[in-house]
């Protein structure tokens, strides 16, 4: 992953949105494995205006397993909505409206997935960036991740009750219905 010359081009579109009002909520979406988390550390890492915010620390694996494992019966939407119920969501929503009166940062992003969703976190975005990439790479390094993380509670993806099996339908329908990709300001190519 490029990311001194994404950086450049998020810094460039940052400065500019900046130009319109004080205050920027800005939504980082992709594809679990991408690399979304890693380019959100390298850009707070380099702009002290940045408050990063990690969806994963609110919306976890552990728990999201527990609310879809027991939707496997229901289509790929329904998935999608039952974690519109997510207390993780009400938490991100207090957030961004405490960081509206933060005087420290002038740009509030989080990096997740589903984030585009009308039922989920979609009204929250002032400002929308989608990374788009090579889906295959970014399982092998989701899976990499996970098994490290999981250890021996980690699922492979043929398991009846993989996680994974049902986010990947999850998000292919998240794709087809909403087109995240046609709702971002900013499309990054991630290689």
């Amino acid at each position: 992953m490029n990311l001194e010359l994404n950086y450049e081009e998020i810094e460039s579109r940052l400065n500019n949105w900046l130009k319109e009002q004080d205050k920027l909520v800005v939504g980082l979406d992709g594809y679990s494995g991408l690399g979304k988390t890693t380019f959100l550390k390298y850009i707070a890492a380099h702009d002290s205006r940045v408050k990063p915010v990690f969806m994963d620390d609110y919306v976890t694996t552990a728990n999201t397993r527990e609310i879809l494992i027991p939707q496997i019966d229901r289509n790929s939407h329904s998935l999608i909505l039952e974690w519109s119920n997510n207390t993780g969501f009400q938490r991100i929503r207090a957030l961004v409206n405490d960081f509206k009166n933060d005087k420290q940062y002038a740009i509030l992003l989080l990096d997740g997935i589903f984030l585009y969703h009308p039922d989920i976190l979609d009204d929250l975005w002032d400002k929308k960036i989608f990374l788009d990439g090579n889906v295959e790479e970014a399982d092998q390094r989701r899976i990499k991740r996970e098994k490290e993380r999981w250890g021996e509670d980690y699922f492979p993806e043929d398991h009846p009750d993989s996680y994974i099996r049902l986010f990947k339908i999850a998000y292919n329908k998240y794709l087809e219905l909403y087109r995240p990709k046609e709702k971002a300001d900013l499309v990054l190519m991630i290689n």
